[in-house]
């Protein structure tokens, strides 16, 4: 692994296309292998992206939800810029977490909602909604799950991505 400042200079994340017209995606990840300054976690990922994550701090870890949006230098696609806003921190006492990301891709919304859960069971939202923004001009059509793991300090540092599930549903309710 490298050691980058950002999700849009990470090299080994990992992304699969949104559907719709709703969506439910959930990772569990274990996190007991992070070194202090990686950050692990999940995404809907664009040049606009919602996240929340596992940060590895002074030998504690959070779980932190943010809004993230990147300017990027056109001819090279070069990051120039990383706006980030987090919206919510919340310490994390265990090594296996769940995240989940809800979309709703009905016309006007483009939503996605954030959750995280250490039994896989019980699931707490964190964060805000966010905005999907459509533009293509910054990385690709669309917006994408994204698993992603870096170092922003030292590399060495591991997380263990035990599964990864999507569902397109036609209704808010789960109906596929």
């Amino acid at each position: 692994m490298q050691v980058c400042d950002n999700l849009f200079e990470a090299r080994n994340t990992l992304s699969q296309r949104m559907e719709g017209p709703y969506g439910d995606a959930s990772v569990k990840i274990n996190v007991a292998n992070m070194n202090p300054g990686d950050i692990a976690g999940f995404a809907a990922f664009n040049g606009d992206t919602g996240l929340v994550s596992v940060e590895a701090e002074d030998g504690e870890k959070w779980i932190v939800a943010h809004i993230t949006s990147v300017s990027l230098e056109l001819e090279k696609h070069r990051v120039v810029e990383v706006n980030d806003v987090e919206t919510e921190r919340i310490a994390l006492n265990t090594d296996d977490i769940y995240f989940r990301i809800t979309t709703d891709f009905t016309p006007g919304q483009d939503m996605a909602e954030f959750y995280y859960s250490t039994d896989g069971h019980d699931w707490q939202k964190i964060g805000k909604p966010f905005k999907m923004i459509f533009d293509y001009r910054r990385f690709f059509m669309g917006t994408r799950f994204a698993i992603f793991n870096y170092a922003t300090k030292t590399p060495g540092g591991t997380v263990g991505i035990d599964w990864f599930h999507v569902k397109t549903l036609q209704s808010p309710d789960g109906n596929r």
